[in-house]
């Protein structure tokens, strides 16, 4: 019988990244496997060699080796794995800068660590770089594909990851400075005002109510059409008695306190507003940010929103207010 060559086996690395499965710390479960494994078996695969150090790393942690050996021989192991069981605003910096293409030297410089901290890290939590070109994967394993439900205010890293990926470099820095509030001497007050609004809207429908979002639509487009900047809050107030054109909630209104006429916007009534009027008041357990509408003579106090909504009717209101006074300062000069 003829002999036959042994079939050589392909690399673990080579099959990992063809699996759109196959999370980007993919090769940590490996090491950390093959390190608790009682006996190893054979595999169809091979593991590289920064597969078989990290098996060496986590063995030695395991069988109580002092920290002094654990930092001589393992210590950007143990950075990285510290970046990683944090799981705070350096992992997520890290990775998101990842996204961008920056190279590690480079995220080293930015975020004041070693860089063969981030080599590693990359290679075993975040190995993402052969696969830059694949979207798909990308978005599935780090802020999600067709997901509707927003980026959460207090987890900052899908939205990092995001804008890294989508945006690149600059924007990213502009949006954590913002988002974390250093570094913002770094951008005009009109730039962070306009990141704000951006990431609020990221957040919506995380965050917000139905009745809420329903709100801001309103003044959004009495903005777009040239209307009453505040032809909005009358549309969304409660109304109790409208006839046929009355809507309930199960008709498609999107809260069951928020009913309006199926007409378009009313432009026949009187709307007076003061934006320096408005403020964040305490109702109940929740911040709002409230304003006094005169509606044909007649003052209501109203909620405007919470949270992230209520902030983006504040940004709104700083801006209309800023072009008030450009107005008023331009009518002045053109007097003078």
């Amino acid at each position: 019988m003829k002999h036959q060559a042994p079939v050589p086996k392909r690399s673990r690395a080579d099959v990992m990244k063809n699996d759109f499965f196959a999370p980007p710390w993919w090769r940590w479960e490996r090491a950390f496997a093959l390190a608790t494994r009682p006996v190893r078996q054979s595999s169809r695969w091979t593991d590289d060699t920064m597969t078989l150090a990290a098996v060496a790393f986590i063995r030695a942690r395991a069988c109580g080796s002092p920290r002094e050996e654990l930092a001589r021989n393992h210590l950007p192991f143990g950075e990285a794995q510290s970046i990683f069981d944090d799981n705070g605003i350096t992992r997520w910096s890290v990775e998101a800068y990842t996204l961008t293409g920056l190279p590690a030297n480079a995220i080293a410089d930015k975020l004041g660590l070693e860089p063969e901290v981030i080599r590693v890290y990359e290679h075993f939590m975040f190995d993402v770089r052969p696969r830059l070109s694949a979207r798909d994967w990308i978005g599935k394993h780090n802020y999600g594909v067709g997901t509707p439900t927003g980026f959460e205010a207090d987890h900052l890293g899908p939205l990092w990851r995001w804008v890294g990926y989508t945006a690149g470099e600059y924007a990213l820095d502009a949006v954590r400075a913002v988002t974390t509030g250093v570094g913002t001497e770094n951008y005009s007050e009109v730039l962070c005002e306009s990141i704000e609004r951006f990431v609020a809207l990221t957040q919506f429908l995380a965050v917000c109510t139905p009745g809420e979002l329903f709100r801001l639509h309103h003044r959004l487009r009495a903005r777009q059409t040239g209307a009453c900047a505040w032809v909005d809050v009358a549309a969304a107030l409660p109304t109790r008695s409208r006839g046929n054109n009355r809507r309930s909630h199960s008709s498609g209104s999107p809260d069951s306190d928020v009913e309006r006429d199926r007409a378009p916007l009313n432009s026949s009534v009187s709307y007076e507003r003061d934006p320096s009027d408005a403020r964040w008041e305490t109702r109940g357990d929740e911040s709002h940010y409230c304003t006094s509408v005169t509606i044909n003579g007649k003052q209501r106090r109203v909620s405007l929103g919470t949270g992230i909504i209520g902030r983006t009717h504040e940004l709104l209101d700083t801006q209309e207010l800023r072009q008030q006074q450009q107005q008023s300062l331009s009518g002045l000069e053109d007097a003078a």
